[in-house]
Formats: structure tokens, C-alpha cells, sequence
């Protein structure tokens, strides 16, 4: 495990289609998975060489980091769209930040990857962690995806997913991914299942005590 904590990030070519959407938030805290986020923190430089590169046609050369915490307000901006164009929700702003930074400084609640192209961050992700008694592992919950606009149709969002399923693959106490998707967004769920990732048999209910809709 520790070897790949060495190197977390690689340069990708690229080029699919992703639009962004907003997936459930599960928040707990995993103390091995603390250890695994906290190790990100702890290795300021990235070491690519170790890891495989992957040539896509049409492609366009991105890097896959981990966050730190000078990226902030770029998440929060990328945050604040995706809520408006997949649910037309105008999100606070304060509060977004605080939420974000929330992330940032506690790597148990969750980690953020950040796709790099042309020198700026171009789409992200985060991770959270939900714990199955049934299957003894973590589920891997992916959220709050965005892919720039100008950056879209380019597999931004293919990198950033083969990355984590990479390292899910990788541990010994992950037991698979999960996400969810609005059910009128076909374009995203044509990606996913491109992926490998398939539809379930249930559906998701939730009792919302901050935003309105």
C-alpha cells in the first residue's frame, strides 16, 4: 500500500464524454482510510514515473493529483456550478467554502482528485467512505464530479475514475465503488456503464435538512 502513496499521479491521453452531476454524500470516519488520505498530505512532490500511462484517440494530456488546500476556491467554483447546471440550485457560497475546506483539512471525510490540463485544474472528483457488513469492506462513493465545459468530450472524467479504481483495486478493504446520477442524465449514465459500472435495485431516499428543492 505504501508504495502507491508515492506516487499519485499520472499523465493520461485522453477522450470521452462526461457532464458533471453531484453524487450522495456519505460521511463517516474510517480510520484506516484516514491514514490512506492523510498520506496524500504528507508527500508534496508527485512522482510520475511509476505509474502507467494510458493513450486514448483524439487525446488530450491531463494529470491526476490529489487536492491540497490552495485548491480551495477552485473546488467550491466547480461545487457551486455543478449544483446549478444538473440541479438548477443556487448554493450558498459561505457555506460551500466551509463544507469544502471541511474536506480539505480532515482527509477522513473524504478526498478530492483533481484532473490538470494546460496548467489548471479542468474537473474533479471526491471520495467518501460507506462501510458494508454484508461484503466486510469499504464502498468507495464517488461525488461531486465536474468537468470543465471547455474540457468535456475529452475523458477528463475517465481519468479521473480509472485513478480511483486503480487504487480501490489496490486495497485489500475496499469492496467496490458506487455513485449516483439524476435519472434523466443520459449522456453521464452512457459513461458509467462505458466504465463498467451497472445500474442497482434500489432506488435512494433522503430527508434533506439543508437545501431546498
Amino acid at each position: 500500500m505504501a508504495e502507491w502513496f508515492k506516487a499519485h499521479a499520472w499523465k493520461a491521453c485522453v477522450a470521452k464524454t462526461h457532464r458533471g452531476f453531484e453524487s450522495l454524500s456519505l460521511r463517516q470516519f474510517v480510520p484506516d482510510h484516514f491514514s490512506y488520505a492523510q498520506s496524500f498530505s504528507k508527500s508534496p512532490s508527485l512522482s510520475r514515473s511509476s505509474l502507467p500511462s494510458h493513450e486514448f484517440p483524439l487525446s488530450s494530456p491531463v494529470t491526476i493529483r490529489p487536492s491540497t488546500p490552495a485548491d480551495a476556491a477552485v473546488i467550491a467554483e466547480f461545487n457551486a456550478r455543478l449544483a446549478q447546471e444538473t440541479e438548477h440550485l443556487t448554493l450558498d457560497r459561505a457555506r460551500l467554502r466551509v463544507g469544502v475546506e471541511a474536506v480539505l483539512g480532515d482527509p477522513s471525510r473524504g478526498i478530492y482528485w483533481l484532473a490538470v490540463g494546460g496548467g489548471e485544474i479542468v474537473g474533479q472528483l471526491m471520495i467518501t467512505f460507506e462501510w458494508s457488513d454484508w461484503r466486510n469492506g469499504f464502498f468507495w462513493w464517488i461525488q461531486s464530479v465536474y468537468v470543465r465545459q471547455d474540457w468535456r468530450a475529452r475523458g477528463v472524467f475517465r481519468a479521473l475514475y480509472e485513478q480511483v479504481e486503480r487504487e480501490a483495486r489496490s486495497r485489500e478493504d475496499v469492496c467496490g465503488l458506487r455513485l449516483y446520477v439524476e435519472r434523466e442524465n443520459q449522456p453521464a449514465q452512457a459513461t458509467y456503464r462505458r466504465l463498467g459500472l451497472r445500474p442497482t435495485n434500489y432506488d435512494f431516499y433522503e430527508v434533506d435538512f439543508r437545501l431546498a428543492r
